[in-house]
């Protein structure tokens, strides 16, 4: 609750300064973690189809500290998940989607010991999980599956660059997880009991922009989506290369990278504007479903008008110059 109210009063503060005067262009700013998913931004970084002078990017270890970093205007943007971006918008960030960067299929999922072999069974024990929407949403898909609430569970805040050494040292009896660090997991003699592969297109990740930035700077916004989408064709073409330059930011290795990679779909240009066309359509009806449960939950406490997230087709950037 105060960490509710103190960015709320922040937004406020910062809103108030931006209302001052026109705020002139600038680098763009953005944020993402290790997930695998956004690599083809970093594919686009390392083969110079990225231009630093107009886009940067930023490492954070966890989604709470990139939406915090948002909050303070100290990035523009970043990667997150549609349950994500619920909460952000929840918490009063005012976010447009860019591009749909990948789309989850077995790359989250929930690990867990050797005595627990299914969700059912884990009923009462420790379950580690990273604060945040993403977190919150595997959990309650994961309960109702087996016909439970997530309050039938020990739930345990695990920063996900903690998450392996707390597995490790028997902090907790399963987790709540996604690539890299479920590969890691898996390689400790941990097993799935629920992955996104149990909730088909639920899990989709987006490249996100604050829209004071998306009015500021259309030029360096432009190159940030056609950088993309040149590390995605990289990606297709040249795969024994982008896997090499994937591995030294995920340091998985050949093998588990490829097992890790294997559970995403990323879509290219043409899909993606399928997607997003229409104010993101084709999206709607899960993201609708989504915020819901998220209510329903308690996990959210207002709604959207979920079209709004999303850009008019006139105006879609993704179709490239």
């Amino acid at each position: 609750m105060l960490r509710r109210l103190w960015l709320s009063l922040l937004l406020v503060a910062i809103g108030g300064l931006s209302a001052c005067g026109e705020e002139p262009a600038r680098q763009l700013r953005m944020g993402f973690n290790l997930w695998p998913g956004y690599t083809p931004l970093f594919i686009a970084e390392h083969q110079a189809f990225l231009d630093s002078n107009q886009v940067e990017l930023f490492d954070y270890a966890n989604t709470n500290e990139m939406l915090r970093a948002m909050a303070l205007g100290s990035i523009d943007g970043g990667g997150l998940t549609t349950e994500e971006l619920l909460h952000a918008s929840d918490l009063g960030l005012d976010l447009v989607v860019l591009v749909v960067t990948d789309i989850s299929n077995g790359a989250d999922a929930i690990i867990a010991r050797e005595p627990y072999p299914s969700m059912a069974e884990l009923k009462g024990h420790r379950i580690g999980v990273e604060p945040g929407a993403l977190g919150a949403l595997m959990m309650l898909r994961a309960a109702s599956s087996v016909g439970l609430a997530p309050t039938d569970f020990d739930i345990v805040d695990v920063p996900l660059h903690q998450q392996l050494s707390s597995y490790q040292s028997l902090a907790v009896d399963a987790m709540i997880t996604f690539e890299p660090v479920r590969t890691q997991l898996l390689d400790a003699g941990g097993h799935e009991v629920f992955t996104s592969a149990d909730i088909p297109g639920e899990i989709v990740d987006l490249l996100v922009i604050n829209r004071r930035a998306l009015e500021r700077n259309p030029e360096a916004i432009q190159h940030l989506i056609d950088a993309w989408f040149a590390g995605v064709d990289y990606l297709s073409a040249h795969p024994a290369e982008a896997m090499a330059i994937i591995d030294r930011r995920l340091k998985l290795g050949a093998v588990e990278l490829k097992a890790a990679m294997a559970g995403l779909e990323i879509p290219n240009r043409p899909a993606v504007e399928a997607l997003l066309k229409q104010r993101g359509r084709a999206l709607l009806p899960t993201m609708q479903r989504i915020e819901q449960l998220m209510w329903d939950a308690g996990y959210i406490k207002s709604k959207n008008t979920l079209s709004a997230f999303f850009l008019p087709d006139e105006k879609l950037n993704v179709r490239g110059r």
